[in-house]
């Protein structure tokens, strides 16, 4: 919910809000002055499949705010949005990006203010994700973390659970 302010917004996602507006949008901008500048993020409902010329383009949603580039249209996906207890939006939430996220490596480095060098686990912030040999930032409050093979569950660990999930 945005009113009387135009934040800007890089490398962030924003998804599964539970906004109150009937549009039912992941921002709402209540008066005309507030104007969001978005860059390089994933914002849901920000883009929509339109027909122009018989040709079938992502548009995108001007209400939300500005779109300043480098915005994606795909989903990120994460490691477990609504963790072990399937409530989302508690503790145990795993909001760590999956290795398949389409936020990987898509972020702007630039971006990143003077002085932040880690993501929220203390882990380097601008990696390799997606192993091209380019370092760039990931979208979102962590970076994509380079698992161990056997680590099949992705909770960074090698423990039964991994085998437990082999065998399902």
């Amino acid at each position: 919910y945005n009113n009387g302010s135009s934040p800007t917004l890089k490398n962030v996602i924003i998804t599964d809000n539970n906004a109150t507006d009937p549009s039912d949008r992941a921002i709402v901008n209540e008066d005309g002055s507030s104007v969001p500048e978005i860059s390089y993020s994933f914002v849901e409902s920000s883009f929509s499949l339109t027909m122009i010329g018989g040709v079938i383009n992502w548009v995108w949603d001007d209400s939300i705010g500005n779109n300043n580039g480098g915005n994606i249209t795909v989903s990120p996906t994460f490691i477990d949005t609504d963790g072990p207890d399937d409530i989302p939006g508690t503790q145990d939430d795993n909001l760590r990006l999956h290795p398949n996220s389409s936020a990987i490596d898509r972020g702007d480095n630039a971006s990143i203010p003077p002085g932040v060098t880690t993501d929220l686990d203390l882990k380097q912030r601008i990696r390799d994700g997606d192993y091209n040999g380019s370092l760039i930032v990931d979208m979102g409050a962590y970076e994509k973390i380079n698992y161990p093979p056997v680590d099949v569950n992705h909770d960074e660990r090698t423990n039964l659970r991994d085998l437990i999930t082999i065998l399902k």
